[in-house]
């Protein structure tokens, strides 16, 4: 089987609780208007061509931890279907790629620190971009106090939250 070149792979660490039947899948961004690009998630394989995601996705809108996709058994994926919301969100944080590096390193420990001490899920990927598991709206709307303490950043929802 021959894979297509991609110029640049989004990657997720291997994720801190066990899987059952892991697998990962890679996602082609172009959807999102990053060719030549993939995205690499965990999944646990539920079998019949469905997966639970185990990953906090960077650039896919609509997918967050824990939904199960209906994706085919090839290796690259060009889009994926999700066939049973988890509920959960996903909100992205990107510090300001036009500070100097030592401010970018600055607030993204600071973000970091922030996160950590109020038990948020959550993955970087290169300089100053991270995404966040949101559980249910009362994460959402501590998360929200948090990103409305930060300067010099962007943020958007991934996934909305609906859980309550």
């Amino acid at each position: 089987m021959s894979h297509k070149r991609y110029e640049a792979h989004l990657v997720h660490m291997k994720p801190g609780f066990n899987l059952e039947n892991e697998k990962t899948i890679l996602i082609d961004l172009a959807s999102v208007g990053l060719c030549n690009q993939v995205e690499e998630l965990w999944c646990e394989d539920l079998g019949g061509g469905r997966v639970r995601v185990a990953s906090i996705p960077f650039c896919l809108y609509g997918v967050s931890l824990f939904d199960v996709l209906a994706v085919p058994e090839e290796f690259e994926v060009r889009g994926v279907s999700v066939v049973e919301n988890s509920g959960r969100g996903v909100v992205r944080i990107m510090v300001d790629p036009a500070l100097e590096d030592h401010m970018v390193e600055s607030i993204s420990l600071g973000i970091s620190e922030s996160l950590i001490s109020n038990s948020f899920a959550h993955e970087w990927n290169g300089r100053g971009f991270v995404s966040i598991d949101v559980p249910d709206v009362d994460f959402s709307d501590r998360l929200l106090e948090v990103i409305d303490s930060l300067e010099s950043v962007y943020w958007e929802w991934g996934v909305e939250c609906r859980n309550s």
